[in-house]
C-alpha cells in the first residue's frame, strides 16, 4: 500500500506556515500572560457573508477592558486571526 505524506522531501526545505495568532494568544491565556475575550459575528446573505471578530484585552480575568481590536474577513476563522493579530501587535509580539 501507498502512503503519502505532507512532510516535505528531502533536500527540500518545508513550506512556511503563517503563524495562527488566535492560537498564540490563547496559550498565552492559558500561561496567564494576557487575559482576553472575544466574539465574531457575521453580517449579510449566506452565500456572501462577511464576518467581523472582535478581541477585547482584559486588565484581569473577568475585568475592564483595557483594549479592543477588530477583524474583518470572510470567514469567521479569518477575521478570528486578524483580530487576534492586531492584539499581539498592540502587545508586542508582532
Amino acid at each position: 500500500m501507498l502512503s503519502v505524506s505532507n512532510a516535505p522531501m528531502a533536500g527540500q526545505p518545508a513550506s512556511p506556515s503563517k503563524p495562527r495568532y488566535q492560537m498564540l494568544l490563547h496559550n498565552m491565556q492559558m500561561q496567564g500572560k494576557v487575559f482576553y475575550m472575544e466574539s465574531a459575528v457575521a453580517d449579510g446573505p449566506r452565500h456572501r457573508e462577511t464576518w467581523t471578530a472582535s478581541v477585547f484585552l482584559l486588565d484581569q480575568p473577568g475585568g475592564n477592558v483595557v483594549g479592543t481590536f477588530i477583524g474583518g474577513a470572510n470567514t469567521r476563522q479569518a477575521a478570528r486571526e486578524e483580530a487576534s493579530r492586531k492584539a499581539l501587535a498592540a502587545l508586542g509580539y508582532y
